[in-house]
């Protein structure tokens, strides 16, 4: 079979089944959507299969488009990146970078740098997915994507970012009316606030001792549960109980004293890594590298994300 002769029908394909449809797919390639359901239709003929199951509303791969798709989305995405890496001459990032993050941190670390990135390099176009579902990195055609946890993917180049630490909060208003709990065992007796993540999981709480005991409190009897991280602050500004946050989200309002750190010296803040990553490739495209560049350069700047036990204690509900 001449693969040259099929490009065109195989471009169209890939960029319908990342987008979902032919008009996305059309915008993206600049053509009408007629030409790429031309193209595709070609491209099936010549296969002799269907790619997608088609309806007036909907776009769907077949299986045999699942299967096609996993074997060429990969092949077109290295064809790109050797084509855009193989100017030697001009190395100015320009294009479109995909990139994915979570909701929050989305929201709240990456969008305030986005205009001094667009800004340093003005011939960038960048498009952002808000998604906190584990995604398929080559498959959906991220060129980036941030995450944080604990991260094992050897697939992967992964570039550090900083460190998501937790903490518990609460404003002063509650403490005033409810008391400062000296001990885990106190939070029985507390108005608790609690998130709910993937899965319908409420994770415990974990406290440490310095004899090297743990303590895991279950917030099953929480006043409110929580999937959006950004609302656990909201919430506790508002007085409404106890909540256990990342130490980012909660450092503008520690700092104006608008809320206070409860247990903070038995409090484990966990060891939640943030690293942006790329596929692990010998040719990274200057666009690609000059995004993870910035972001890596600009969050590490981050207070919030290199703040050190000692410097936090200040904000601590008993000092």
């Amino acid at each position: 079979m001449d693969t040259s002769s099929h490009i065109t029908g195989i471009i169209a394909f890939v960029k319908s089944a990342n987008t979902g449809s032919f008009t996305a797919a059309a915008k993206i390639l600049n053509i009408t959507p007629a030409a790429i359901s031309k193209n595709v239709a070609a491209l099936e003929q010549n296969l002799g299969v269907r790619l997608f199951n088609r309806t007036t509303r909907s776009l769907s791969l077949t299986a045999e488009g699942e299967n096609f798709l996993a074997n060429v989305a990969p092949a077109l995405s290295s064809l790109d990146n050797a084509i855009e890496s193989v100017n030697t001459q001009d190395t100015r990032p320009t294009g479109l970078v995909r990139m994915s993050v979570s909701n929050v941190i989305g929201r709240k670390l990456l969008m305030p740098i986005i205009p001094a990135l667009l800004e340093t390099h003005p011939e960038l176009r960048v498009e952002i997915d808000f998604d906190d579902h584990i995604i398929d990195f080559v498959q959906e055609g991220y060129d980036l994507v941030i995450r944080a946890g604990n991260i094992h993917d050897s697939s992967m180049i992964s570039r550090y970012l900083g460190e998501l630490k937790r903490c518990l909060v609460a404003s002063p208003a509650y403490l005033a009316q409810y008391g400062i709990p000296q001990h885990p065992t106190e939070l029985n007796k507390h108005r608790l606030i609690s998130r709910r993540f993937l899965g319908n999981r409420v994770l415990p709480w974990r406290f440490t001792f310095p004899e090297g005991s743990v303590y895991l409190h279950e917030p099953t009897g929480s006043i409110l549960t929580l999937s959006d991280p950004g609302t656990l602050v909201n919430a506790a500004l508002e007085g409404l109980g106890i909540a256990e946050t990342a130490v980012y989200l909660a450092w503008s309002h520690l700092q104006k004293g608008d809320l206070k750190l409860v247990l903070f010296e038995q409090h484990d803040p966990g060891d939640f890594q943030m690293m942006v990553q790329y596929p692990h490739r010998s040719l990274i495209a200057p666009r690609v590298r000059a995004c993870a560049d910035f972001i890596q350069q600009a969050l590490q700047k981050n207070e919030a994300l290199n703040i050190k036990p000692q410097q936090m204690i200040q904000w601590s509900a008993l000092s």
